[in-house]
């Protein structure tokens, strides 16, 4: 059906959505949250999030810098030519900015979003998603009339591989035929799944945070005017957000709010200001299994890996969307088929 605001929305499953959002943040089952092989012992025991944050979460954890992952030196500090003062002003430029915007401020002005009901199964989901060309999914319960959890294609790539990888002796079509809610209650071993999101007047710092203090790719946002989830927040879209508002008129003004004269934040490179993994890099060879890059990606929370040559160089880039291709083309593929397979089944993209 299509809103008044023009934002197509479909759900599958039950009509019925007078849906009580509670405001509660809690958990969610994100990108790379699971690992494929032993996914059963990391749902249950929550293994699998990666204790060295990199990447969005990185990111988000600089310009707040707040914090340090344990078990790991924090590398979103600053690494060279920043001094703790220069650093600490230039981040709370940022963050005034931040918390003038409220999430709803980030909406584009047409945008899809899929509930996809408990009732369907696995396959079915990934299948709607697929169509629609969404990542990403809120889970409505209709018989509880409520949200329960944020799924993605991830999530389904986890699973259907590790059913077709793991199970091949017919496994795969008893495992993907189970519903979504009944894999959300095994995952959690039958507890209340919390439902994590922020409300649409929550401001862009906030919602930062609890992206980045939970390790998330894809938040709700929710409109009690509307009753509605009226979109998937990302860092992408916060960070496009800002690059179409930050002004230099605009980021002097506030430099001088904040008692500095400098305002080199968005000017400085990655190397200087220690964005990023800069040790105990993952990189994938063109013989590694496809299986073990999904449990290296689910491990560490990434959704891409470097492919080196036999000499250690960089040759190219395996992510998630490959083994989303090879979920959708090649029902044949299995344990053993390697990085370099799964690139040379890579659809061939003409271009215009």
């Amino acid at each position: 059906m299509v809103g008044e605001e023009g934002e197509e929305r479909a759900k599958m499953g039950d009509e019925g959505m007078n849906f009580n959002a509670t405001g509660q943040i809690g958990m969610d089952l994100d990108s790379g949250g699971h690992g494929l092989m032993d996914l059963e012992q990391n749902v249950r025991s929550g293994a699998g999030r990666n204790e060295g944050e990199s990447g969005p979460a990185a990111i988000a954890n600089w310009v707040d810098g707040e914090g340090t992952s344990k078990g790991e030196e924090n590398t979103s500090r600053p690494a060279i030519g920043l001094d703790n003062a220069e650093y600490t002003k230039m981040r709370g430029l940022i963050c005034s900015i931040l918390r003038e915007y409220r999430a709803e401020n980030v909406m584009s002005e047409s945008s899809k979003i899929v509930y996809l009901d408990s009732g369907l199964d696995l396959r079915q989901g990934f299948f709607v998603l697929l169509e629609n060309g969404l990542d990403s999914a809120p889970v409505w319960n209709s018989t509880k009339g409520k949200f329960l959890a944020t799924i993605t294609i991830s999530d389904f790539i986890n699973f259907l591989f590790y059913t077709s990888f793991a199970n091949p002796q017919g496994m795969n079509e008893q495992y993907a035929s189970q519903t979504i809610g009944n894999w959300l209650n095994y995952a959690t071993e039958g507890q209340e799944w919390v439902w994590r999101h922020v409300e649409a007047d929550t401001s862009l710092y906030d919602s930062c945070r609890v992206l980045a203090d939970h390790s998330l790719h894809y938040l709700p946002v929710y409109s009690r005017e509307s009753n509605m989830v009226v979109q998937m927040l990302t860092h992408v879209k916060v960070l496009g957000f800002l690059r179409e508002n930050l002004t230099t008129e605009k980021l002097m003004k506030k430099a001088v709010e904040n008692g500095s004269s400098e305002y080199k934040l968005l000017q400085s490179t990655l190397d200087r200001l220690g964005i990023g993994t800069f040790k105990d890099l993952a990189v994938l060879e063109f013989s590694t299994p496809v299986v073990d890059c999904l449990q290296t990606m689910a491990r560490r929370r990434l959704t891409e890996l470097p492919v080196i040559d036999s000499e250690g160089k960089f040759v190219d880039v395996f992510s998630r969307h490959d083994v989303f291709e090879l979920s959708k083309r090649d029902r044949e593929a299995n344990s053993k088929m390697s990085v370099i397979e799964a690139i040379r089944k890579r659809p061939i993209v003409s271009l215009p």
